[in-house]
C-alpha cells in the first residue's frame, strides 16, 4: 500500500515540479503531513525555499554539476526505479516525510526495539535527561547537560540544528514503547580527531540492570550499520567501568589495544560492520 500521496504533478521529467503529501504507517485517517515540492529545476528549487516552501532537490544528469547554493536536502534516485514514471518511489517515503518532519522542527523516530523506542531528543526532554546524566557527567559517556533549564534548552536546541541537521544522527532520546517514560539516552557522535562516529550510553539509575543499555545500543548500531551505512562505530569507555566495558564486548568490539598503557583510563573499542550481528530491533 502506498503511503505518499502525490499531487498537482508538472512537467514530468525534465524539469519535474511536483507537490507531495508524506504519510508514515501509523499515520491516522485525519492526519496530513506537507506539502513538500519535489524539483530538477535549482531557480525553482530555491524559488520555493524563498516562499518558504518544504523543498527535496532531485539530482539527475542533467543537472549535475549545476550550483546548488541553498538547497538543503538533494536525493538521487533509487537505481533500477524509472524515475519518470514514479518520482516519490525512486527517492522513498520515509526521506520524504523526514525532509517534512526537519523542515517544521519535529524530532525524527530512529528505532523501536521489544520494549524501547529512540527519537531525536527534544527540549522538554532536557529536565529528565539533566537528572538522569547527573552521576555520569564526569564519566564523559555522552555530552554533559546544563544545569540552568534555560541554557538547557538553547543548547538543545542548537544540537537539533547543528548535530542532527548536518550529520543525520547524534546522541538520541530512549524511552519505554509501552509507557512512554524517558530512561536515558544513546546514539552516535563524532569526537574531535576521529572521522568515526563513537557510541555513547546512559540510562537511568533506576532502570539499570534490565538489559535496557544493551537493546538500546544495539538498536543505534543496527541503524549506523545499515541506515547510515557506517563502515565503523568506535568506543571509549573509562577501565574501571566494568558494566560498559563487558558490555562493549558483548556487543562485539574489540579493544584497538589488549590492555591501556598504565598512564590511560580509557579503553578504546572498534566494531566494523561485518563483526556485527543484531537481535532485538523490531
Amino acid at each position: 500500500m502506498e503511503n505518499i500521496a502525490a499531487v498537482k504533478g508538472q512537467k514530468r521529467g525534465k524539469n519535474l515540479k511536483e507537490k507531495i503529501f508524506p504519510k508514515t504507517p501509523q499515520a491516522g485517517p485525519g492526519d496530513v503531513f506537507g506539502p513538500v515540492w519535489l524539483t530538477d529545476e535549482p531557480k525553482e528549487a530555491r524559488s520555493l525555499l524563498a516562499s518558504g516552501e518544504c523543498v527535496a532537490f532531485v539530482l539527475t544528469q542533467e543537472n549535475r554539476g549545476q550550483d546548488l547554493s541553498g538547497i538543503s536536502w538533494c536525493f538521487a534516485p533509487e537505481e533500477g526505479v524509472p524515475w519518470e514514471q514514479d518520482p516519490v518511489r525512486a527517492i522513498g517515503q520515509e526521506e520524504l516525510y523526514r525532509v517534512w518532519q526537519r523542515r517544521k522542527g519535529l524530532p525524527w523516530h530512529i528505532a523501536d526495539t521489544k520494549r524501547l523506542s529512540l527519537r531525536e531528543t527534544v527540549e522538554e526532554d532536557g529536565a529528565i535527561l539533566y537528572e538522569i546524566q547527573k552521576d555520569a557527567q564526569e564519566a564523559g559517556f555522552v555530552e554533559p547537560l546544563e544545569a540552568d533549564p534555560a541554557v538547557r534548552r538553547e543548547k538543545i536546541r542548537a544540537y537539533r540544528s547543528f548535530v542532527y541537521g548536518f550529520y543525520g544522527f547524534g546522541i538520541w532520546t530512549v524511552f519505554l514503547r509501552e509507557s512512554g517514560r524517558v530512561i536515558g539516552r544513546a546514539g552516535l557522535e563524532i569526537q574531535e580527531g576521529s572521522e568515526d562516529p563513537f557510541l555513547g550510553f546512559v540510562i537511568h539509575p533506576r532502570e539499570r540492570r534490565k538489559g535496557y543499555a544493551g537493546e538500546a545500543c544495539r538498536a543505534v548500531l543496527e541503524y549506523g550499520f545499515a541506515q547510515l551505512d557506517l563502515p565503523v562505530v568506535r568506543a571509549r569507555v573509562h577501565r574501571d567501568n566494568r558494566a560498559s566495558l563487558r558490555l562493549c564486548r558483548k556487543l562485539g568490539f574489540r579493544a584497538e589495544k589488549e590492555a591501556p598503557t598504565p598512564d590511560s583510563a580509557w579503553v578504546d573499542f572498534l566494531l566494523r560492520r561485518e563483526d556485527f550481528s543484531c537481535s532485538g530491533i523490531v
